[in-house]
């Protein structure tokens, strides 16, 4: 187990210390950029947030490939969708939606103006490019499925070949059939468009020699052509009854009867038809093994040359005219045609002498022995076969698509023919291991550089990480699924366990430590010159990274059943050596082998030339478990194995391993001894993992739960519950104290190991994850699982906290400003701030303050002159606004500013509802209608085309090489996420929309018009019930009157004047009136008192 010398323990608290001094020294610097300096260098650190910087999704699932003339991007297949992918990045640029219906063929225009498709539902869409819109869809174009596709060269005319025995041709354009071709013996397999131009036509061709009365006869059909449009117009197809027939379109008598010419030369299905650019030579290609050459004399097609190809010839084409490779070929000619088939491999034929005269460069020996030994394998020649080959003339490459959804390009340069330029993976099925890899020369600069996937197949497939090109390389060696990987603690070396029952180690070698390629044996008729690298070629491209390929190095074998766990040892024996002292394996036999490395160490660090894989030797056989074994890990210290397995139970073994030396004869030896057995799970362990530094270990199970034991007593110290499904794989990080944890949810889980918390879940996955693998300066993880999806997510932890410093800032500036902006009466600016800063309560204390601040008696005055101008129907303007106590709001600064908004803040202001009617008012006096409608509908617009921008630059930001630099990836991933803010912040709201303002807004304006009518009816019942009482006691007149006259009469009798007892009596009037304006007084202080009430409800 690990000591104090192989590792520093940091104890809770000093974790606590060291990250509380990291805020302090935060706090206190000048710069955020020397807060990322300070974070960086702190170890450990405690990660919270990852996102998804980069995946690589299946484009590809078998069916038909296209490709635009220029071959920048390429057409796939997947499923019922169409994914156009750009083939230097292998980005996907865009995604078509099928009509649930699994697409079976696709072609594009020779021009590129136009994809089509045509799937199972037997309906024909044509998409415009590169706009990718719909502009004709044929609901029924064949009785049976279309099974071939093929565009004439002026990409004007769709020929389509159908199960149904039909061929069609169809006016791309206009969208109707023009042709109807009948009499196929079955399915139609193949076309081919036979259009010369009248110039090339007058060229005689290679070997097409005839005599001075065949030449004229020649001469009149020709001008015969002139007279009916100066060009020919031809069609073959091939089908299944082995014939290739002729159709001439501009007969029109003939057009839709029978054939011009049927031409047999085959016993089986024609697959592939290829004519020259004059005319003059057809080469055809069946599943009979058989490559006919067919040239036209005195205007019949004759059969000039059967060759023997060895394959069942899927594809043929020739190369373009001045094509050369070697003595073949040159300017003028067009002798050179491309064939590829059942076993997997392109080669280049001569039609003038029927020979091969190219082949694909082959892989080294130490692999080729290998596959002759296991030369029986059908199912795997099957999955290699070619379905389909390519010719890009643009780029003088040939791209060939494989059964295994491979899409391999390979140049046709006279330098290097067929040599290896780019290959690229449609579908990794089921991916259930991962593990990443590094190269001996680049193992310091680069890091880990590539990654390896074991997937549902018996090639492993190595991905260059740092390329950002999808490429990839096959290392092909097992003969059954790989189940399980696991690399060295140097990453130099890769261990794989496989369904073969055998191991195998792979090493990425120099070419100078690997033998030349062998050539492949050639049969009686199939003879041509071999193509050999010359220093670079197959492993050059494939790999990614110049002088080597990775190939296997050594074969573990002795097990009876599949292998399902392996795992290297996690130290050197001595510091610096190369590898791993030995390597760990577990079958479903369920016991567990140590073999020796030491051997493949030494041979490994010379520099002789390798001609064949290692044969390992086995330490020790130990049967440790009842059931199958699923995972296997070394403790870092090499002392102790952990195994897992589906009897629910964990087990720990003392690891004892010596080193061949002197004294024990230069034979090594190992021991396992059973130390406990760790049980509480209740389904199948299906992970182990120890921790890098604690004595713990932590086991994954198929119960959804994670445990963690203690190494010390082996009991259950912690249970990790989050996971709706089985845990599948575990990786610790952060010195151990976090630790990553995938399952069958389609999850990522990071937890705090100290407090058994989640802080983090990835959801990337739509299906179970059956892998993760973390960096060594853990700044990405990688996940992948059944989706055939991988995923590498970034750590974010340190820029989100810099993010989040940087908002902090913002904000006391921010607030600071405000005040400052009210000190100064700056009300437009601190309106705009507040809007902008999202908070409606600091308006509400402006407005209010305002408000409260109006001179007595104006109140009346602002009231009137809305009446008066709502009356007029005019809006009010800041200019008729001339004191304030004739403003709406109080405050003559505060109306224009009102005005003087802009449509965003308009909106923002009118969408929080919390400005009452008093602020409402002003908005609706001082903007006209009009102008509110149409600040609503350019802001519509606006952020219309902010998301338009924002998906166009993330898209441009997802295309750039990694090359760019550090500093410039940041620098752009800032800015994108600052314009996402943007647009998605709207002030207070972030939806432009009117109707749901106005729907917003209306609740209270209804409020004050149900207050006012519920007045009107108070006020109403009020009155009639006074007049009703004065109708029982008396009216009120009378009473007066009969008041004043006894006043009267006593003021008489005092000798009062008479003008004196009038004045009483009105003076009585004045204090009824009195009382009654107090009480209306006291009604309206009621009201306001609801009103402020009503607004800061609606502030808050």
């Amino acid at each position: 187990m690990p000591s104090a010398a192989d590792a520093t323990v940091l104890s809770p608290e000093q974790v606590q210390e060291i990250l509380r001094q990291q805020q302090q020294h935060k706090s206190s610097a000048p710069s955020t950029t020397a807060a990322v300096q300070h974070a960086s260098q702190s170890k450990p650190r405690l990660k919270t947030s990852f996102a998804k910087s980069r995946s690589f999704e299946p484009f590809y699932t078998g069916g038909s490939v296209a490709f635009t003339p220029d071959g920048s991007w390429m057409a796939t297949t997947l499923s019922e969708e169409v994914v156009v992918t750009e083939v230097k990045t292998g980005n996907v640029i865009t995604k078509i939606p099928g009509d649930t219906e699994e697409l079976t063929s696709l072609t594009l225009t020779p021009s590129g103006s136009h994809l089509i498709t045509a799937s199972r539902s037997l309906s024909l869409k044509v998409y415009s490019l590169p706009e990718f819109n719909l502009v004709r869809s044929i609901a029924k174009c064949h009785a049976a499925q279309v099974t071939v596709m093929s565009v004439d060269p002026t990409s004007t005319l769709l020929a389509t070949g159908s199960s149904d025995g039909t061929a069609k041709v169809w006016d791309i354009v206009g969208g109707y059939c023009t042709h109807v071709f009948r009499g196929h013996g079955g399915v139609v397999s193949s076309l081919c468009w036979n259009m010369p131009s009248p110039a090339a036509e007058e060229d005689s061709g290679a070997g097409t020699s005839a005599s001075p009365k065949a030449k004229g006869k020649r001469k009149s059909v020709q001008g015969e052509a002139n007279v009916n449009g100066g060009r020919r117009i031809e069609l073959f197809s091939g089908s299944v009854d082995g014939r290739i027939r002729l159709w001439d379109l501009k007969t029109r008598s003939n057009a839709t009867h029978k054939p011009v010419s049927t031409l047999a030369g085959h016993d089986s299905v024609v697959r592939g038809l290829s004519v020259t650019d004059n005319g003059k030579t057809l080469v055809s290609g069946a599943r009979d093994r058989t490559v006919v050459i067919w040239r036209l004399w005195d205007g019949v097609w004759r059969q000039a040359e059967t060759l023997t190809a060895g394959e069942g010839v899927e594809s043929v084409g020739f190369l373009a005219t001045g094509s050369a490779i070697g003595k073949e070929g040159g300017a003028g000619l067009q002798t050179i045609f491309w064939t590829g088939g059942a076993e997997g491999s392109v080669r280049l034929w001569s039609a003038s002498t029927g020979q091969v005269i190219c082949r694909e460069p082959q892989t080294t020996s130490l692999v080729a022995k290998e596959k002759a030994r296991a030369s029986d394998q059908d199912a795997e020649e099957d999955t290699r076969a070619i379905v389909e080959v390519h010719y890009i003339p643009a780029i003088a490459t040939i791209a060939s698509v494989h059964a295994d959804q491979n899409i391999v390009m390979r140049s046709v340069n006279s330098r290097k023919p067929l040599s290896r330029t780019r290959q690229l993976v449609g579908f990794n099925d089921e991916i259930v291991d991962l593990s990443l890899l590094s190269i001996p020369n680049d193992r310091e600069a680069k890091g880990e550089s590539h990654l390896a996937l074991a997937t549902n197949s018996a090639a492993i497939r190595v991905y260059t990480l740092e390329s950002l090109d999808f490429n990839v390389e096959l290392l092909r060696g097992h003969t059954e699924v790989v189940l399980c990987l696991d690399r060295s603690p140097d990453t130099l070396w890769l261990a794989s366990g496989s369904k073969d029952r055998t191991a195998r180690v792979w090493a990425w070698l120099p070419h100078s430590r690997l033998p030349k390629p062998e050539n492949a044996a050639a049969d009686s008729t199939d003879v041509g010159e071999k193509v050999v690298r010359n220093g670079s070629g197959t492993g050059e491209e494939a790999s990614g990274s110049s002088g080597g390929e990775w190939v296997c190095v050594a074969v573990c074998e002795g097990h009876a059943e599949s292998v399902g766990a392996v795992a290297f040892a996690k130290r050197a024996v001595t510091p610096g050596a190369l590898g791993a002292p030995f390597l760990v394996t577990a079958s479903q036999d369920r016991t567990v082998k140590v073999w020796d490395l030491s051997k493949l160490s030494g041979l490994l660090a010379g520099d002789e030339v390798l001609t064949a894989p290692l044969k390992l030797r086995s330490l020790l056989t130990l049967k440790i478990h009842d059931k199958d074994i699923n995972s296997l890990d070394i403790a870092p210290n090499n002392a102790l194995l952990a195994s897992g397995s589906q009897d629910r139970t964990a087990k720990v073994f003392s690891l004892s391993y010596t080193a061949p030396s002197k004294a024990n004869n230069q034979t090594a030896s190992a021991s396992l001894k059973p130390l406990a057995t760790c049980k509480g799970h209740k389904r199948g362990v299906w992970s182990v993992k120890f921790s890098p530094v604690d004595l713990a270990l932590a086991t994954a199970s198929g119960d959804k739960t994670v445990r963690l034991w203690s190494l010390k007593d082996y009991s259950c110290v912690k249970i990790f519950e989050g996971h709706t499904n089985s845990v599948l794989r575990l990786q610790f990080a952060s010195a151990g104290m976090q630790l990553f944890s995938s399952a069958s949810d389609g999850l990522v889980k990071l937890w705090n190991v100290k407090d058994e918390e989640c802080v983090e879940t990835l959801d990337g996955h739509e299906e179970k994850v059956w892998s993760i693998v973390v960096r060594k300066d853990e700044s990405e993880i990688i996940s992948a699982g059944a989706d055939s999806v991988v995923n590498i997510w970034e750590d974010r932890t340190v820029a989100d906290e810099i993010e989040k410093a940087k908002e902090r800032e913002e904000l006391v500036e921010r607030e600071q400003d405000f005040s400052n902006f009210l000190t100064l009466k700056d009300y437009r600016n601190a309106i705009a701030l507040a809007l902008s800063m999202n908070q409606p309560r600091r308006l509400l204390n402006l407005f209010s303050n305002v408000a409260n601040s109006r001179p007595e008696g104006d109140a009346a005055t602002s009231v009137g002159l809305l009446l008066e101008s709502a009356l007029r129907g005019e809006s009010m303007n800041a200019s008729s606004l001339s004191e304030d106590k004739s403003s709406i709001t109080g405050l003559k600064a505060v109306d224009q500013v009102i005005s003087q908004l802009g449509p965003s803040q308009l909106i923002q202001l009118l969408s929080t509802c919390g400005t009452a009617q008093t602020i409402l008012h002003a908005i609706l006096r001082l903007h006209p209608a009009q102008s509110i409608i149409e600040a609503f509908e350019d802001e519509r617009k606006r952020e219309e085309k902010s998301r338009l921008e924002r998906l166009a630059m993330e898209e441009e930001e997802e295309e750039e090489e990694e090359g760019a630099g550090g500093k410039k990836k940041e620098e752009e991933e800032e800015r994108r996420k600052k314009a996402k803010k943007s647009s998605n912040t709207k002030g207070f709201g972030s939806k432009v929309d009117l109707a749901g303002t106005i729907d917003a807004i209306l609740p209270y304006t209804e409020r004050h018009y149900a207050r006012a009518e519920r007045t009107l009816i108070e006020s109403a019942m009020l009155e009639f019930t006074l007049s009703s009482m004065d109708s029982l006691l008396g009216g009120e007149e009378d009473d007066d009157e009969e008041e004043r006259r006894e006043i009267q009469g006593r003021m008489e009798e005092d000798h009062v004047p008479a003008n004196h007892a009038v004045d009483l009596v009105n003076r009585r009037d004045d204090s009824v009136s009195l009382e009654s304006g107090d009480e209306e007084e006291d009604d309206q202080a009621g009201g306001q008192e609801e009103d402020q009430m009503e607004e800061e409800e609606i502030f808050s």
